[in-house]
């Protein structure tokens, strides 16, 4: 089904088109500063070089891939062909967002520094060499995101949101240079980059989708049958909200990779996208994170509550309904937040761990690591034995995060639905609910046994943690403050009388 506008090639033609212009910009307004004026025509040289071959590019893989449509790319080969499309547009714009970011404000440095070592070099050719790498690379890494877009339609909803996308990235760099807009560069690209990682999770997902249909993972068809049960559907929203003649949800599935209809591997493949890329932003800015102490410390305090609280009605739960795993897992749980709790708030701490206060919350922050680790392990475990064709192995059922249900309603097995006029039986209620306990398990304990790190590292060896200074209260008295003030502004009444002429003839 046809797009109206296809939101994605727009914002990826947008911004790659961007960078382009801003870094003819900077190069161009970095030369005119040295006083290289003459060098001008290598950067337009090879600007325009560089559009060229593009372009060539582009039009030369579109006529390729539906000429190919046909013949070679027809069948697996063409499922195939999709899914290493997918795969690498994810990989590319997942680099070209994890660079940017690490870049930040300092690209236009960065460009200049590496100018300086062109032009150190002598010849405009350097300086050629220089922007046509940068050009050529953003137009490359735009020719295969648009195909990665286009093999979820028609290539008419593709070109022409991208040609606007172009001619707006065109005009704001035009108005930015000639001194006409203001732009948050960094704002701009942080909220692009987030639209663009929802996009990037979709392609990611639908790659592994086209290997599925391959069928690289197993027996994958309509009938849901076979061991392969990581192919079937975990739930069937086709009626309501369907992926392919739904105008609102075909766009969904084209900007943030929804489906009606999604499998184990989907799911975890786009949500196991989404681990890998925050993890990696963690990693960028670290010492961002470690610089807010003061947030650290609510975090962890919010957080422990939490467990805590959701630890005590799941120990509830359990010893009502026991199993050996929710056991396990409910008790280490319900200890570890315990653990945490006492350290994290200072009144409770100054009375009960004192001086131990780092050990134990660095205790709770690798406990934390563990069991997540454990649930997860025992999850997949329940997924691999609740289905009938793996009788060999048997995994008490215990859903940990999602007990608001009723246990009932979560182990019913199988369910018979309509699927496009067939009736077909999928076991999806359980696979989807423990689908999702994966995903919430590193999300809340993985976010707590992180900052529940960040926050030991603040603790000194009296116990006490180093919260930052608010220079408002700064421990003194509001009379105190009031005071200091008045006598500062009367210091500076006296400074301004003694500058004045009037002063000096009443000295002299």
């Amino acid at each position: 089904m046809a797009r109206l506008f296809d939101v994605a090639s727009y914002f990826i033609s947008l911004r790659e088109v961007l960078e382009m212009g801003l870094v003819f910009g900077i190069v161009l307004a970095y030369l005119k500063k040295t006083g290289n004026d003459h060098l001008k025509k290598f950067v337009y040289w090879a600007t325009g070089v560089a559009i060229a071959i593009s372009l060539a590019l582009g039009i030369a893989v579109g006529v390729v891939y539906q000429r190919s449509q046909d013949s070679f790319l027809s069948g697996p080969n063409g499922k195939i062909f999709e899914g290493i499309i997918y795969l690498v547009a994810a990989l590319l714009l997942s680099w070209m967002i994890i660079w940017m970011a690490r870049m930040g404000k300092q690209l236009q440095h960065h460009m200049e520094a590496q100018l300086d070592r062109a032009l150190g070099k002598g010849n405009g050719w350097s300086i050629f060499f220089l922007v046509f790498i940068h050009i050529v690379r953003e137009g490359v890494e735009l020719v295969i995101l648009l195909v990665g877009v286009e093999n979820e339609g028609h290539w008419r909803d593709v070109l022409i949101p991208a040609i606007i996308g172009i001619a707006t990235a065109i005009l704001v760099c035009f108005l930015l240079f000639a001194g006409f807009m203001h732009l948050d560069i960094a704002g701009f690209f942080f909220w692009s980059s987030i639209i663009l990682i929802m996009f990037c999770a979709g392609l990611f997902s639908r790659a592994f989708h086209e290997m599925q249909e391959v069928p690289w993972f197993g027996p994958y068809d309509d009938a849901y049958s076979g061991d392969a049960w990581w192919n079937f559907a975990l739930w069937n929203s086709s009626n309501c909200c369907n992926d392919k003649t739904n105008q609102f949800f075909a766009m969904m599935r084209a900007l943030f990779g929804y489906q009606d209809k999604p499998t184990f591997v989907e799911l975890v493949t786009y949500f196991g996208y989404w681990a890998l890329i925050t993890a990696v932003f963690v990693f960028l800015y670290w010492k961002e994170i470690s610089k807010k102490v003061n947030f650290t410390a609510r975090a962890v305090k919010i957080s422990s509550s939490f467990n805590w609280f959701v630890s005590f009605i799941g120990l509830i739960y359990v010893c009502i309904n026991p199993t050996w795993n929710g056991l396990t897992v409910v008790v280490l749980y319900f200890v570890l937040s315990s653990i945490s709790l006492l350290g994290a708030f200072d009144f409770i701490s100054k009375w009960v761990v004192r001086s131990r206060r780092k050990m134990v919350m660095l205790v709770a922050a690798g406990g934390f690591a563990v069991l997540a680790t454990y649930t997860i392990s025992l999850i997949f475990a329940q997924l691999f034995c609740r289905y009938p064709e793996s009788k060999s192995c048997s995994v008490p059922e215990f859903y940990y995060w999602l007990l608001i249900f009723s246990q009932d309603w979560l182990s019913q097995d199988p369910l018979t639905v309509e699927d496009e006029g067939v009736t077909v039986v999928v076991h999806y209620v359980a696979g989807a609910t423990l689908t999702m306990c994966i995903f919430l398990t590193y999300y809340i304990m993985g976010f707590h046994a992180l900052y529940t790190y960040k926050f030991a590292t603040h603790v000194d060896s009296n116990g006490s943690y180093a919260y930052e200074e608010v220079p408002v209260a700064g421990g003194k008295d509001i009379s105190d403050l009031l005071i200091a003030k008045t006598q500062h502004a009367d210091d500076e009444v006296l400074v301004a009388t003694s500058d004045s002429p009037v002063s000096q003839e009443e000295q002299v």
